[in-house]
């Protein structure tokens, strides 16, 4: 890269980040990209819902909940249904 006073700055990264287990992306860089990468395909106000369920996948009781949001129910109704 060159700066706008000409100075020439390199460098090189052998793994990018979150690439492997050993570097990860830290917890709010992943959700950022999961919501980036989900939003070009479902509406914004379904997406915060789920990532909100995929970052605790382990402890739900049922997954038509994610299904739900996945096929078009609102979060709201979701959450209402699922959730109490």
């Amino acid at each position: 890269m060159t700066t706008v006073d000409g100075k020439i700055v390199s460098g090189k990264i052998d793994q990018a980040m979150g690439r492997t287990s050993a570097n990860p992306l830290l917890a709010e860089r992943l959700r950022e990209k999961f919501e980036n990468c989900i939003g070009r395909a479902l509406p914004v106000s379904r997406v915060a819902a789920l990532a909100e369920m995929s970052e605790r996948l382990e402890t739900l009781t049922d997954m038509r909940a994610v299904s739900a949001l996945l096929c078009g129910a609102t979060a709201g109704r979701v959450r209402k249904a699922y959730f109490g």
